[in-house]
């Protein structure tokens, strides 16, 4: 499948093992229609039998990771044409893309700027960590919408922000930080050659510290 949304940049990093993967589908909004959820989906194979890339960083644009299900996407549109196992196949597409990206073999990493909405909040807690810009922020809109939440959300934000958080995160209704951003001053990597934006930047430092690019 030709992709329209997803780019793939591999060999960055000091040993060549730190991968970018980037959807931006130029519009500063990021909304997942059909085309973008099977590209975030199928994207996840360009790295099963990959030895050389130890690390996965996942980015959206400048001003968006991703506003959530795109609603105007002609597909959705013909929801009340298709037959019951197409709605089926269709409905389990998010949780599929959430788990593609966890069971990865290489560490993941999110680098959030801007809106991270619905089934982009869903996507990036299936992610090992998660960096965000100061613009950053998060809204779980499925339950004041009556939504089902069947991406696997709320299991591991559970898992990451316990009970009582993961409860003021789903309730909110107004469009604010639902999760605290991971802070840090962007630096430079001494040894990064191509352009990247300031918190993919700030998501390498940890890996340069902790060595993570390089066989134990």
């Amino acid at each position: 499948m030709e992709r329209r949304f997803v780019t793939v940049e591999k060999g960055l990093g000091p040993q060549g093992r730190i991968a970018v993967v980037r959807f931006d589908r130029g519009d500063n909004i990021n909304a997942l229609s059909g085309q973008a959820m099977r590209e975030l989906r199928d994207v996840t194979r360009d790295f099963e039998d990959d030895l050389e890339t130890s690390v996965v960083i996942l980015t959206g644009s400048a001003k968006a990771f991703s506003a959530g299900f795109d609603l105007k996407d002609p597909e959705g549109r013909q929801r009340d044409t298709l037959s019951v196992a197409e709605r089926i196949h269709r409905q389990r597409l998010g949780p599929r893309i959430c788990r593609a990206w966890q069971d990865l073999d290489q560490v993941t990493i999110a680098a959030i700027e801007g809106h991270c909405i619905g089934g982009g909040a869903a996507l990036v807690v299936a992610l090992d960590f998660r960096f965000c810009g100061k613009g950053a922020h998060f809204r779980i809109p499925e339950v004041e919408l009556g939504m089902n939440m069947s991406w696997g959300s709320i299991p591991r934000m559970l898992a990451l922000m316990r009970p009582a958080r993961t409860k003021q995160a789903s309730r909110s209704v107004a469009e604010k930080a639902a999760m605290r951003a991971v802070d840090e001053r962007p630096r430079q990597h001494a040894n990064t050659q191509r352009p990247v934006s300031s918190v993919i930047r700030c998501a390498w430092e940890p890996l340069r510290q902790h060595r993570l690019w390089i066989d134990s």
